[in-house]
């Protein structure tokens, strides 16, 4: 089964193309997921925090008790006194004992208010370390496989396939560069300042390793190499939709994005879980991402998740919640684990802290043929959210964002259509078939395909309810 995708362009002759055609994308399986690390980290040189903390982070607002962690110095006793400070300007400086659990010190910080620019430090009285820039807000957890997965830059395709080729290669395409797309509106807004919204992300198969980062520097391309248009998509549209919705009410945000391409649900779950739940979808490396992708943060108190997940489960078992059997049982077993999880240290992250599903279209070459079930078992069976098995979640449909042109793009990319007409030069044996479909094409102003639906924006607006995002 496929899923993510690898952009490849063909600029060199070829049977099909004899001039130097730009063909656009190809899909491509991503590569398995990495092995799971060790639980605990090993011990630094000198004293540091964690990679999932930085500069520019956000950190839980009040009332929760927000945390900062990392490695200890190597060769540390676990007698050893470790501090941490915090101060701003306007505010009180003050500081807390860490408490040292193996090589891996952690402090919990007094609850702050919204906003603010804060500078951390760690001492263990021989070394120290520092991050600066570090506000107050809401923190959100997204994970999932590629429909989350998907970056900024391909949330709609085609511009930047068009991008990529050569102006000759352009005006053979059928749309041309002056179309607007969601994520150029998108990039403009945060180089303008407009959202006080920060990211950070694990290396996947499309994403790279992305330090904490203000989306205003990462738009720009930061010092550090993070860039916006490889977030998440529906991660940064997610918190895109709260700030615009909340307008003045919004406190800053923080977006953490861990999803894996082609990935099941068994591999985000605990060795507890995969017990519970009979009937689970065989999966090369159950529990992998449990390890990898959602053990480095449980000591960042939330606001909540977000999960988009599901395609590469299709095959298997819908199951049910109540009969504790596959995808059904998995999907509410899984949310109550992470909210287990997160929640063990009283005062952190709420023991039914909010929780975002989005359901799979029903359109592309994705998922199988029981969507209809695999919807009822991403809500605990229950075919909607909240409910008894998933108390204080929420549902954000996607069964309406298909690619339409699922059976059409071939038409596109093997050069049928011309200056936006059918070319019946190039495609005389098709002709009734390209003829209909590069029209239809010409007449939008968008283009999603052609593996799975590239119009991210809509998935979360719908998501963000006073009980959901205010206090």
């Amino acid at each position: 089964m496929l899923d993510g995708t690898q952009l490849k362009t063909f600029r060199g002759p070829s049977p099909k193309h004899p001039t130097g055609e730009c063909v656009g994308v190809i899909a491509a399986k991503p590569p398995p997921p990495p092995s799971p690390p060790p639980p605990m980290p090993n011990a630094s040189v000198a004293i540091n925090f964690s990679s999932a903390c930085g500069s520019h982070m956000v950190l839980q607002q009040a009332p929760t008790i927000a945390a900062v962690y990392g490695p200890v110095a190597k060769g540390m006793l676990p007698s050893a006194k470790i501090t941490v400070s915090v101060s701003a300007s306007g505010a009180a400086a003050y500081t807390v004992p860490a408490i040292i659990t193996g090589v891996v010190w952690k402090a919990l910080l007094k609850p702050t208010q919204a906003g603010g620019s804060y500078t951390i430090k760690v001492s263990d009285g021989t070394s120290s370390a520092s991050i600066s820039d570090v506000t107050f807000g809401d923190v959100w957890y997204c994970g999932g496989q590629v429909m989350m997965m998907l970056v900024l830059l391909l949330s709609r395709l085609l511009l930047l396939v068009l991008t990529l080729c050569s102006p000759a290669a352009q005006s053979n395409m059928a749309l041309p560069l002056l179309h607007t797309f969601s994520r150029n509106i998108s990039r403009a807004k945060a180089l303008s300042g407009k959202y006080n919204i920060r990211i950070t992300g694990l290396k996947g198969n499309m994403n790279i390793d992305q330090a904490w980062s203000t989306v205003k520097d990462a738009a720009a391309g930061d010092p550090q190499g993070n860039n916006l248009l490889h977030f998440s998509s529906t991660c940064y549209y997610f918190g895109e939709s709260m700030v615009e919705k909340l307008g003045a009410k919004a406190p800053p945000i923080g977006l953490i994005h861990t999803a894996w391409g082609g990935s099941m649900i068994e591999e985000w779950v605990t060795p507890e879980v995969m017990a519970e739940c009979a009937g689970s979808t065989p999966s090369y490396k159950p529990n992998t991402l449990w390890f990898s992708n959602v053990v480095p943060y449980l000591s960042t108190s939330l606001k909540g998740f977000a999960w988009y997940q599901g395609e590469n489960n299709c095959g298997g078992v819908m199951g049910n919640s109540v009969q504790k059997v596959g995808y059904g049982c998995a999907m509410p077993a899984m949310v109550a684990a992470w909210r287990e999880a997160w929640s063990k240290v009283p005062g952190t992250t709420d023991p039914l802290a909010p929780f975002g599903v989005v359901t799979l279209a029903s359109g592309g070459s994705e998922g199988g043929t029981d969507i209809g079930g695999m919807r009822m078992s991403q809500t605990g069976n229950f075919g909607t959210l909240p409910s008894p098995q998933m108390p204080n979640c929420f549902l954000a449909h996607a069964f309406d964002l298909g690619d339409p042109w699922g059976g059409s793009t071939s038409c596109l990319q093997d050069g049928c259509c011309s200056k936006q007409k059918y070319n019946a030069s190039t495609c005389n044996k098709r002709e009734v078939t390209c003829k209909a479909a590069c029209a239809g094409i010409t007449n939008t102003s968008f283009y999603m395909g052609p593996i799975h639906p590239r119009i991210k924006k809509p998935v979360l607006l719908i998501v963000c309810t006073p009980s959901v995002c205010l206090r």
